[in-house]
Formats: structure tokens, sequence, C-alpha cells
């Protein structure tokens, strides 16, 4: 199982999902 992979992963989920939520906000 390759950790950082599953890091990077779950760091862009987590980013993309903040930033769909301001883009939710500001709609």
């Amino acid at each position: 199982m390759n950790y950082f992979l599953l890091l990077s992963f779950a760091f862009a989920f987590s980013l993309g999902l903040s930033l769909g939520l301001k883009a939710i906000k500001l709609i």
C-alpha cells in the first residue's frame, strides 16, 4: 500500500471539497 499516494489523494479530495463548498456559497 502506497501511503504517500493515499495521503495525497485525501489532501486533494479535502481541498477540492472545500473549494466546491466555497463556490456553492458564492453562487
